[in-house]
């Protein structure tokens, strides 16, 4: 072979083992953006499977809160009726009350205008009365 082939072709050939070795390397690149992208998937599906159980998690505390938040509202408005049925009672109670004390008040002063316009013989009687036994006082 004539020097005028043989040195492009060992041109050639030397750009061929450079161009293999460069493609070599970035094939190693590759396989490992792929080998990172893989555990990068897996992280990712991973980290979503842990979010799905909290998320499970949290609808199942926001069903027991809710269960629970019902069940106090229906106790306070049992406790509010309990307690409304009370307050008409007792105000019942001291309307009551107070129309005893009008009329034991209303006795009283009955009471008081009779014993005050007595005449006089009968307070003597009782001033007699009161001197000859003071035991039966207060009359």
């Amino acid at each position: 072979m004539s020097r005028l082939t043989v040195t492009p072709l060992l041109y050639t050939l030397a750009a061929m083992v450079i161009l293999s070795g460069v493609l070599g390397f970035n094939l190693k690149l590759a396989k490992a953006a792929t080998a990172t992208a893989q555990a990068t998937a897996t992280s990712a599906v991973t980290e979503r499977d842990a979010w799905k159980v909290k998320t499970v998690d949290a609808l199942a505390a926001n069903e027991a809160y809710a269960s629970i938040i019902d069940k106090q509202a229906r106790i306070n408005e049992e406790q509010r009726a309990h307690a409304e049925a009370a307050a008409k009672l007792a105000a019942k109670q001291v309307d009551k009350a107070q129309a005893e004390a009008d009329r034991a008040k209303t006795e009283r002063d009955t009471f008081k205008r009779r014993f005050n316009a007595k005449p006089k013989n009968c307070e003597a009687a009782l001033n007699a009365m009161q001197a000859a036994c003071p035991t039966l006082g207060d009359y």
